[in-house]
């Protein structure tokens, strides 16, 4: 089913390509565990993931308002390799089965920043997460014997400034 126009890819609506979206969450279910009733909807282009019991509200909302993001963005193909979205980073649903480097202060700074991580989990994994004090700030990838950085740009703390610790 089709919610709202066939040309507007701002509109809500199931997954186009089923293939495609089936090959997407084979892969995103090793970073994330998604509420047991939810469903996958596309919007911009791009998938999510929304409890199902929010499905009819963002159906009714879509024609007052724009809706720039729905959901959980799980994270897209690029060529043969899954990017997990920050969206899994930060969810309470990211899965605890993701490969972990748990870093102090003036390191969770420092990736803050953009900066990339020399030491990590010994995995077979592409993507880790960068953890402080049990919290997830963001992903990093296996690239040889470092990692790199994959925050965001545009949340990266711009200032070199370290404070110091207590």
């Amino acid at each position: 089913r089709k919610i709202g126009s066939e040309n507007d890819e701002s509109r809500l609506s199931p997954a186009k390509s089923p293939k495609k979206l089936r090959h997407l969450q084979s892969i995103a279910q090793e970073y994330l565990n998604p509420p047991t009733h939810h469903v996958e909807v596309e919007l911009n282009q791009s998938q999510f993931v929304v409890p199902e019991t929010m499905e009819p509200l963002l159906q009714s909302v879509q024609n007052s308002l724009r809706i720039q993001k729905a959901g959980l963005r799980p994270g897209q193909m690029k060529g043969k390799v899954f990017l997990p979205d920050i969206d899994i980073a930060w969810s309470v649903f990211s899965s605890n089965l993701i490969p972990d480097i748990q870093v102090d202060e003036a390191q969770a700074i420092r990736f803050l920043q953009g900066e990339s991580i020399n030491h990590g989990p010994d995995s077979n994994h592409d993507f880790a997460l960068i953890r402080y004090q049990d919290a997830n700030l963001g992903w990093v990838k296996r690239s040889g014997k470092h990692w790199s950085n994959h925050y965001p740009k545009d949340y990266r703390i711009r200032s070199r400034y370290i404070p110091k610790s207590n």
